[in-house]
């Protein structure tokens, strides 16, 4: 039988790196504000370098032109969808916005009536209905001052237009200089340190930056998924606004909890309370649809992009959550996937026993 004791130095060491990764990592987190111009421009060049490479070696043209001819070329393509989407996105939910007040209304009134003819056919006690009416009203007029807070925030966005304009132009000069002087910054960070720390951090930036890369495509894979089929469902429904609402359901989906269900089911359950039961048994089916597909789809997606078991994933969701709050949600499994990756190479895959323990003579 082995017997192990800590020892002091190993354990001295492991925890002076596991206090340093942890500072190092809220220290990111609280100036990303500050860099985030900087860090996205480094992720663009990051998926914009095979082509600058290609049109170097391939065409022997100059790097610095290279990186302006593909940062045009790919934001040119990016710019044109993205106006399109938006602006139709924007139009039909300032449209959205200015009626659901309206809808919600008719709705609940159609439920009241329905609640008042029916208490002798579901023999529920006055106070039983008179509750849940109450609450009923609650609920509209929270999704109204959502709806009104939504007009508000269409118009503040409008607004600080300028802003947005100053951190694109920042972001795009950014991602030039990093593509067309990389060779020159890889050269002068690399006289400033030692050759394995420099080795050392040019493999956990890879090994990070790749393993956030896999979850947010893994995300916007499954996003797209829901939101073509949605697309496709409301079309054929004809619903109005089916683009926004598509859009909307579909980020629902990617939240825990909520899902497609917390839109489909009430949306359904209210059509057909309200009589229009061609529309509410359409959306039971679109769920079910988009509920299987999602089961077949989301555990090939996620679980090989990020090779983390889901509880693991579920723990950082609800810790954010309780940290950030919404974006806590999303900010959480980025931050796993960040410890996951730093403490790999910072222990060089060790388990604990290596790591804290010696075998006692």
């Amino acid at each position: 039988m082995n017997n192990y004791i800590i020892d002091p130095e190993k354990a001295k060491k492991f925890f002076v790196m596991t206090i340093g990764i942890f500072l190092g990592i809220f220290l990111f987190f609280k100036s990303i504000q500050y860099i985030a111009p900087f860090l996205i421009a480094l992720i663009l060049s990051m998926f914009l370098e095979p082509l600058v490479k290609l049109l170097v070696r391939k065409v022997k043209m100059p790097r610095k032109l290279a990186s302006i001819i593909c940062i045009v070329l790919v934001l040119t393509f990016i710019g044109l969808a993205i106006t399109l989407l938006v602006s139709k996105l924007i139009i039909q939910a300032k449209e959205l916005f200015e009626v659901l007040p309206i809808f919600l209304n008719d709705w609940y009134n159609s439920i009241i009536n329905f609640l008042n003819s029916s208490d002798q056919l579901i023999e529920l006690p006055q106070e039983v209905l008179d509750f849940l009416v109450d609450q009923l009203a609650v609920i509209v007029s929270s999704l109204a001052n959502f709806a009104n807070n939504g007009v508000k925030y269409l118009v503040n966005t409008a607004i600080s237009l300028p802003t947005v304009l100053i951190f694109v132009i920042i972001t795009l000069f950014s991602t030039y200089f990093f593509l067309g002087d990389k060779d020159d910054f890889k050269k002068k960070i690399r006289r400033q340190l030692p050759e394995d720390w420099y080795d050392q951090i040019s493999f956990i930036k890879n090994d990070v930056i790749s393993q956030i890369l896999r979850l947010i495509r893994a995300y916007i894979l499954i996003m797209l998924v829901t939101f073509t089929e949605l697309l496709i469902g409301f079309s054929i429904m004809r619903v109005k606004y089916a683009v926004v609402l598509a859009v909307i359901i579909a980020i629902f989906d990617i939240l825990p909890v909520l899902g497609t269900g917390g839109i489909l089911i009430p949306w359904a359950i209210i059509s057909l309370i309200t009589g229009d039961i061609g529309l509410g048994i359409s959306l039971i089916i679109l769920y079910l649809v988009v509920l299987v597909v999602r089961q077949v789809v989301e555990p090939k997606i996620i679980g090989a992009q990020i090779g983390v078991h889901p509880l693991m994933t579920l723990g950082a969701m609800y810790i954010g959550l309780q940290i950030l709050g919404a974006s806590g949600l999303i900010v959480g499994p980025i931050t796993l996937l960040i410890i996951k990756s730093i403490f790999a190479v910072a222990f060089k895959g060790k388990n604990l026993k290596e790591l804290l323990f010696i075998q006692k003579s």
